[in-house]
């Protein structure tokens, strides 16, 4: 890898922040997570409300890096539900 090279990426684009959940330049809590790929010696990260429904994917060699779980509905409820709660303490 090259020294310029990032050594981490965004498994996707940033999801957008509807106004309606948040003012601009509103503080708010997101959940992340990542894992490392191996392959492209990066670090990939991504919203937990976005790798519960599709896992976590390299966005340079496309290698799974993570398995969203069966039960995503559950999870996102509670994430989604963690979020607002870690929001409103900011």
């Amino acid at each position: 890898m090259e020294e310029d090279e990032p050594l981490s990426a965004w498994a996707t684009d940033p999801e957008r922040i509807d106004p309606d959940d948040y003012a601009p330049s509103a503080t708010f809590a997101k959940q992340m997570t990542w894992a490392p790929c191996a392959d492209c010696g990066i670090q990939v990260h991504l919203p937990v409300s976005q790798f519960l429904y599709v896992g976590l994917v390299c966005p340079r060699c496309q290698t799974r890096l993570l398995a969203p779980p069966e039960d995503a509905e559950d999870w996102v409820r509670r994430v989604l539900r963690e979020e607002d709660e870690f929001s409103e303490q900011l």
